[in-house]
């Protein structure tokens, strides 16, 4: 009987299943069944003794290959380690065995260092990514100085970008001073941090009080001089406002008397009555100034005029968007409340989380100022809205104990319209940073009577058009 059929040109392929070949090399990791190779783990005063196979380890690792396989290869069976951290050591052999990661927060860094020092770059890429899912502002400072020790560019670059949008939450955490000179140094040489001048200047004092006692050294301004180096010299003195500066750096005893007096002339050159965010890169402070109509009427006109008064009107809402993106760090409203009201200013970001900033303030001053100044602690980054459900993407509020009288507070009627303004002199329009709305009461409280103005805002150093 004849056959086409060769049996010698057939060729049957099957492909096994991972997991089956998994379960072979993982029925080894950490058997003594084969091993050939032990490696003795010497951490603090814990020991371990972990069966290995060459082969295996070889597979995945070159530092490994060359260890047991090269012109110098060890002639010991035997192997003892010191500097690595026996879980992440176990890690790094499931790693290879399996082709599993199994990490946690608590050895991702021993991990990290295990892979960089046996060169196995998947490894490596796993820990690295667990990181930056697990980036917080409680714990950015950690993880930047295993990206700078590690030689992590893209790890490093996403912690700075983090303390940079995050600056004040990230300076007051718990652990914010347990780091070392040259990382104080590599962050106060950003420019874009979202922090005023005065609060990094209090952070570097606090800094240099916690590094003079654990170098168990009196806590001198001589001593923290010392200890601070480049970094007091990094500090943009020219940013604050002479009452900023007196009451921090001069107050301080940690500048000299030369120092003093050429930071002051620098201030003196600015025309700006805030201090000035390091995240602006524009010399002068921006203001938004309401149009208003010329008429002075009284809040019972006011409200007769538009919609009854409420009987307990405890805050005032306006809405609004904005076309570019801004910082903003403070608003001046007109003081409408009755004499010792407190008063709370809160902005609202709706998206894409709702986020509020709140300041308050008591209007206990005699006589009674026309306007009430509220400073955000740091500079609020607005973005541009974008794709957002609500008509307007962000809400300030203006809640207070009391209203004046009828008849004591005059006010002017506000448009929604205004103009932006440096130094006094006209810049921009409103409409091509705001879009400003009305809530349940019209913008009464934002109103401009004077020349005086609402908002002070600053520019973003890359996002924002310039405004001049």
């Amino acid at each position: 009987m004849n056959s086409n059929y060769n049996n010698s040109s057939t060729i049957l392929t099957v492909k096994i299943p991972q997991q089956i070949i998994r379960k072979r090399f993982g029925n080894l990791c950490n058997s003594e069944n084969l091993a050939d190779i032990y490696f003795i783990l010497k951490k603090d005063k814990e020991q371990r003794r972990i069966p290995a196979h060459k082969f295996v380890l070889s597979l995945g690792s070159e530092v490994f290959k060359k260890m047991f396989f090269g012109s110098l290869a060890i002639k010991s069976d035997t192997i003892g380690i010191t500097d690595v951290e026996p879980a992440a050591f176990m890690v790094l052999l499931n790693f290879l065995y399996f082709n599993e990661v199994q990490i946690n927060f608590k050895i991702v860094t021993h991990t990290l260092y295990v892979a960089k020092k046996y060169v196995v770059p998947a490894l490596e890429k796993h820990c690295v990514d667990f990181l930056k899912k697990n980036l917080t502002t409680d714990n950015v400072f950690l993880l930047l100085k295993q990206a700078l020790l590690y030689d992590k560019p893209d790890l490093k670059e996403l912690c700075l970008t983090v303390i940079e949008k995050n600056t004040t939450e990230v300076l007051e955490a718990n652990g914010s001073n347990d780091i070392d000179l040259k990382l104080l140094i590599l962050i106060l040489k950003q420019d874009k941090l979202q922090v005023f001048e005065s609060k990094l200047f209090q952070y570097i004092v606090w800094w240099s009080e916690i590094e003079c006692a654990r170098k168990k050294l009196p806590v001198t301004p001589k001593n923290q001089r010392s200890v601070l180096g480049e970094a007091l010299t990094l500090i943009r003195y020219s940013f604050m406002t002479i009452k900023e500066f007196i009451k921090g750096p001069i107050q301080s005893g940690l500048l000299t008397e030369m120092e003093i007096k050429q930071f002051l002339q620098d201030i003196a050159l600015n025309a700006n009555s805030m201090e000035r965010p390091r995240c602006s890169n524009s010399h002068l402070e921006s203001r938004l100034k309401f149009y208003t109509e010329m008429t002075p009427i009284t809040m019972m006109q006011f409200f007769s005029e538009t919609k009854p008064r409420p009987k307990e009107l405890k805050s005032v809402n306006n809405y609004f968007n904005v076309k570019q993106n801004i910082f903003v760090v403070g608003f001046i409203v007109l003081n409408i409340f009755r004499h010792k009201s407190n008063v709370k200013l809160t902005l609202e970001k709706y998206e894409p989380l709702e986020q509020k900033f709140t300041v308050s303030q008591s209007n206990n001053l005699i006589p009674a100022p026309d306007v009430l100044t509220f400073m955000f602690d740091k500079p609020i980054m607005l973005p541009t809205a974008g794709s957002v459900d609500r008509s307007y993407a962000y809400g300030l509020e203006t809640s207070f104990d009391e209203l004046a009288e009828d008849d004591v507070n005059p006010i002017w009627k506000p448009l929604k319209t205004g103009e932006i303004e440096q130094c006094g002199q006209r810049k921009k329009k409103m409409n091509e940073y705001f879009d400003w709305g009305i809530g349940y009461d019209p913008n009464i409280i934002y109103a401009r009577g004077s020349a005086r103005d609402l908002a002070h805002v600053t520019r973003n150093s890359d996002d924002v058009q310039d405004l001049i």
